[in-house]
């Protein structure tokens, strides 16, 4: 396999932002487009190698979703930390806030899949537009969150200014209604009567007072308690999720790494086989080529031979003619009688 395909096993792993993540399963792809189209493979072989980089690619693929799922309620979780720490200061200053503050602007993640299919430059083009929307999605989802969660700030905003008002209408009030008692006040001290009703009602503000500031702090102290039991459970959902992503992560790189031995051990045996195959045509084809010998030799001893016999049978014929010149006469004679005897 390539450096590029051995590199995205090696650091899917460890790689923790989702850019760093697609880059890492684009040069996996590459990788193992390259060994496929560099070597010869049964279609057998080559469907094992596409279902382990389909197996990895699934992992990488919930991973990936689950770290983005993860980062959106880490936000969601500091921005309510944020409002409840914005809202306990608002109540320790005398100021009761309102508002939907534990609502947030979470946004959905789904995943896009990516076909395996035709030619390497196919594959690399389906893997860049496959990127391409996918980081398009995602900025407009998290472009949406981030109105979303403006527009739920810009609304408790406008309710605590409306608040505020309210507060310091109901403030203008009571110094307009002190200002009725003191002037109220004032016109009974001319009697001792008007004096013991002013003391009075001196006693009955000074208790309502007394009364009133006792209920606030007994309700900003249930209030620092609540954000102090909602602070610590946010905290230790964090813990937690932490420690299940780093189990997650360890499972993941086992995972990965069984599955690079699987691959590498295939790699092996088809290496192994191509070797014994080269091997065995080598030997056929000295064998092939030794019986071609043996035939020309065979033919050469052939040709030697026929030439040899037709040489032969040549001298034959010369010698018989020698032998007919000098015996005519009686060669006929010979010939006669046999005739005769016939």
């Amino acid at each position: 396999m390539t450096s590029e395909g051995e590199s995205g096993i090696v650091t899917l792993s460890e790689s923790n932002s989702e850019q760093q993540k697609i880059y890492q399963i684009t040069n996996l792809f590459s990788g193992i487009n390259r060994f496929i189209h560099g070597t010869e493979h049964t279609l057998e072989d080559l469907e094992k190698v596409l279902e382990v980089a389909n197996g990895s690619m699934e992992i990488l693929k919930k991973d990936i979703e689950s770290a983005e799922q993860t980062l959106l309620e880490e936000k969601g979780l500091l921005r309510r930390l944020v409002i409840a720490r914005m809202l306990a200061i608002r109540l320790a200053g005398g100021v009761i806030g309102g508002g939907d503050w534990g609502k947030g602007g979470d946004t959905e993640l789904t995943g896009a899949g990516v076909v395996i299919g035709g030619s390497r430059q196919a594959v690399e083009q389906e893997l860049e537009v496959g990127v391409r929307e996918e980081e398009e999605r995602k900025c407009k989802a998290r472009e949406e969150g981030l109105r979303r969660a403006e527009e739920q700030i810009e609304k408790r905003e406008e309710a605590l200014k409306e608040r505020e008002e309210e507060l310091r209408r109901l403030t203008q009030e009571e110094e307009v209604r002190r200002q009725e008692d003191s002037a109220r006040l004032k016109e009974e001290e001319r009697s001792g009567e008007e004096e013991a009703g002013r003391k009075r009602e001196e006693g009955r503000l000074k208790k309502e007072a007394e009364e009133t500031l006792r209920l606030r702090e007994a309700e900003v102290k249930k209030q620092e308690e609540e954000m102090s039991g909602l602070l610590a459970k946010i905290l230790s959902e964090m813990e937690e999720r932490k420690e299940r992503d780093r189990e997650r992560a360890s499972q993941r790189e086992e995972e990965l790494n069984k599955r690079e031995a699987e691959l590498n051990q295939r790699i092996e045996e088809e290496e192994k086989r191509r070797e014994e195959q080269r091997l065995e045509d080598a030997e056929k084809k000295r064998s092939e080529e030794q019986e071609k010998g043996l035939k020309d030799e065979l033919r050469k001893l052939k040709e030697q031979e026929s030439k040899g016999r037709v040489g032969e049978e040549s001298k034959r014929g010369e010698g018989r003619g020698r032998r007919l010149e000098d015996t005519k006469r009686g060669g006929r004679v010979s010939g006669s009688g046999r005739r005769r005897g016939k």
